[in-house]
This record gives C-alpha cells, sequence and structure tokens, in this order.
C-alpha cells in the first residue's frame, strides 16, 4: 500500500486471511478513509504502531479454534474480550462480552479507543 490508505470501500476486502484487522472507525471505518492495523501475533504495546486506544471495529478472519484477546491495557492487562472465531465481524468494540478486569468476572465490556495489547492465541482458549 505504500503508507497509502485504502478507500473505504476497499477496507473491507482488506481482510488476510490469518488476521485480526482493527479499524479506527466504526463499522470498518464505513465511509472514512481512516486506519487499518492487520495484526498476525501477539502485540504486547499496541503504541508501538501509533494504534494505541484507536480502534472502534475488528475484524477476527481465522479458522475454528484460533482466539484474540483485546486488553485495554498494554501487556494483556486490564480489562479484556476474547474474540473467536466463531464470530468474526465487531463492528463496534463496545457492549462486547468480556473480562472488566475488576475481578469480577465477564460482562459487558467498552473497549471502543481503549485496547493497548492484543494476544492471539492458536487454541480454543486462555
Amino acid at each position: 500500500m505504500g503508507g497509502a490508505v485504502p478507500a473505504a470501500w476497499q477496507a473491507r476486502a482488506l481482510r488476510p486471511e490469518w488476521s485480526l484487522c482493527l479499524y479506527q472507525d466504526r463499522d470498518f471505518n464505513g465511509t472514512s478513509d481512516a486506519r487499518i492495523w492487520i495484526i498476525t501475533d501477539d502485540v504486547e504495546r499496541l503504541s508501538a504502531y501509533d494504534a494505541n486506544d484507536r480502534a472502534s471495529s475488528a475484524y477476527f478472519n481465522v479458522s475454528s479454534r484460533w482466539t484474540a484477546r483485546l486488553c485495554a491495557d498494554a501487556e494483556w492487562t486490564g480489562g479484556s474480550a476474547l474474540l473467536t472465531s466463531s464470530k468474526n465481524e465487531y463492528p463496534h468494540l463496545n457492549n462486547v462480552t468480556g473480562n472488566a478486569g475488576d475481578g469480577t468476572g465477564y460482562k459487558v465490556v467498552w473497549l471502543n479507543d481503549n485496547i493497548s495489547s492484543v494476544g492471539i492465541s492458536k487454541n480454543s482458549g486462555w
């Protein structure tokens, strides 16, 4: 891509296999030409890629038995949500079932513009 941001209609087509795509805006960048971050491995600090607290939607393009853990804080800490291969599209990152990181167990978490690290696992869970 040479640093260029694809047109919004192309953003939905840019979903490489075996990747997690984080989109800067809701609805996979909707009609805007916003940033896309393609993640294929663990990232302990999204700030290294100018992506800290910037993602608003996600697409998880994997086969069965893969999970991605989106964490509110660096180094896989804080509140988190576990994305599975059974659901690929997350048009917004609010109202996602996850762990609030406060010891209260699983409940709805709000990760819109609040993701600082990502872990990807090839097994059925964390």
